[in-house]
């Protein structure tokens, strides 16, 4: 007995695991489901990570969320059955058109049996995707034949490639019909060629179409109605007329991104109309490049809910009528928080959270001279959101600025005066920052509103409560360049009546009382 060895015992299922009920089991393998998507889709990016499985010697391996269906049917013999009669575990399918890949195709759509189908066309995660594409490009054509004879299954379809691929397959998929289609995810895979001949735009019904998504492409436009997503990004648009009309008729969007390309200051809508009103647009998102009026030129026509999360993004200004779209008026005008972040390179982020609208633009622009176009002024803008969009009822506004290096000699006090001098009603200014931004922004809040102005008065002079943090330790002169600020407003009849900072050095503490009403010490 004591000669004789056994095998070692399989681990077992944890009792929790196997006392799941059916319908607990598949609430949990539909909501696994729920999570795959297409490349940058969704809400809960931390869900769309990898899942981690345990191989046989116990080491720990990365699983991207579409072999979800392969992965959970290996656990035990109960849950491989369970998920091998659950159909619409197996609808989502990744094509590359490798060998393998075509066999995974087979499998997944016999076993999906009449569940309507999720496509994404793309290249291995595994291969460079530049160098791979024209080989790869070959495999996916051999097996668009076997996904158009599903094409009335198909109910979303996702193009992934490289440019030249992506206008290859979709001329191939267009032999096809998919008249079901209500997803179409167009995304040129950056660092390839976009743009060129526009190509034709499937075998779809543009009735049936919910969302639609575009990047890096030029395409033949379709009149879309019923829209619930329109994304177009870094690619061609359609006309101003055509992009109303496909809004007009989608009275339930929810989702609008405009980052182009096309300047509309040439197109022209015909007749005068009331707005589009889109009452279920959750979100707003327009980026604007090169000074054109690309994709803010849509804000004139349309109006939307209170509620609606704004993403006002330039390369260049800011247009300084955003604020006449009524829409965007009444939420800019209930705004009472707002945080401004300086960030390298030159860039500013101004934030709102409720309402919820983030603007982001360059905080200083190099304006050429006319006949020496080598010199260049820096003109200070950090102010240039607050222009576009004002906050009337704003009462408390933190600035994040820790960046120094790139920034040195660019950010001044001249960027500060024209910042405070559009933020008039704040009574509270958070700070945390580096030292070397303090000496601009307190000259900034201690100096005059329009210099040689007698009786001017000073900026914010609804100033009352002031905090500052540090991002690495302040030496003894930035106190006393808080005292003298401190002192200046005092001294005006604009105190500061509530300063919070880390511990304030003896020598410079007992003027600052002098200034301050209260003083509040913060740890560290």
């Amino acid at each position: 007995m004591h000669g004789t060895s056994r095998p070692p015992a399989r681990p077992s299922m944890p009792p929790s695991i196997e006392r799941l009920s059916d319908d607990s089991l598949y609430a949990i393998f539909e909501l696994l489901r729920s999570w795959i998507s297409f490349p940058g889709e969704g809400d809960v990016p931390c869900l769309r990570r990898p899942a981690r499985t345990i191989n046989r010697d116990g080491n720990k391996k990365e699983m991207p969320l579409w072999t979800t269906p392969i992965v959970l049917s290996h656990v035990c013999t109960r849950w491989r059955a369970f998920v091998l009669a659950s159909p619409r575990l197996w609808n989502f399918i990744r094509v590359t058109g490798s060998f393998p890949n075509r066999i995974m195709l087979h499998h997944f759509i016999e076993r999906s049996q009449k569940c309507p189908l999720s496509i994404l066309l793309t290249v291995p995660e595994s291969k460079n995707t530049h160098v791979q594409a024209a080989m790869l490009v070959y495999d996916l054509l051999a097996v668009s034949s076997e996904i158009g004879d599903h094409g009335e299954r198909i109910r979303e379809l996702a193009v992934v490639l490289p440019s030249s691929a992506s206008r290859l397959v979709l001329e191939d998929l267009a032999q096809s019909a998919l008249p079901n289609l209500q997803k179409l995810w167009l995304d040129i895979i950056r660092g390839s060629q976009g743009g060129g001949e526009p190509v034709s735009l499937l075998n779809i019904n543009p009735l049936s179409m919910r969302v639609f998504r575009m990047t890096g492409m030029t395409i033949d436009w379709l009149p879309f109605e019923g829209l619930v997503h329109l994304e177009l990004c870094d690619g061609s648009a359609p006309t101003l007329p055509a992009l109303l009309y496909t809004l007009r008729k989608s009275p339930r969007l929810e989702i609008l991104k405009l980052q182009i390309y096309r300047s509309y200051s040439e197109d022209s809508v015909t007749t005068r109309e009331l707005p589009v009103n889109l009452p279920h647009l959750r979100t707003l998102c327009l980026t604007e490049y090169n000074g054109n009026n690309g994709a803010f030129a849509i804000l004139p026509h349309i109006s939307f809910p209170l509620t609606t999360e704004i993403g006002l993004h330039s390369a260049g200004r800011l247009p300084p009528d955003l604020c006449e779209n009524e829409s965007l008026r009444q939420i800019s005008s209930t705004v009472d928080r707002a945080d401004l972040f300086l960030e390298p390179p030159e860039r500013v982020l101004i934030k709102t959270d409720d309402p919820s609208i983030a603007m982001t633009y360059p905080g200083v622009f190099h304006n050429y001279h006319d006949h020496f176009p080598w010199n260049t002024r820096l003109d200070p803008r950090l102010c240039e959101g607050f222009l576009a969009v004002a906050f009337p009822a704003l009462l408390e506004l933190s600035i994040f600025a820790v960046e120094v290096d790139s920034l040195r000699g660019v950010v001044s006090q001249e960027h500060f005066d024209l910042l405070f001098s559009v933020v008039p009603t704040i009574t509270h200014l958070r700070l945390h920052i580096d030292p070397a931004y303090l000496p601009a922004i307190a000259l900034a809040l201690s100096t005059i509103e329009g210099e040689g102005n007698e009786g001017g008065d000073l900026r914010c002079p609804k100033l009352r409560q002031w905090a500052i943090t540090w991002s690495r330790e302040p030496s003894i002169d930035d106190y006393w360049l808080v005292e003298r600020c401190c002192a200046t407003r005092a001294a005006a009849s604009v105190p500061v009546e509530e300063l919070e900072t880390t511990a304030v050095p003896e020598i410079v503490l007992d003027n600052l009382q002098q200034a301050v009403g209260n003083i509040l010490v913060l740890e560290g």
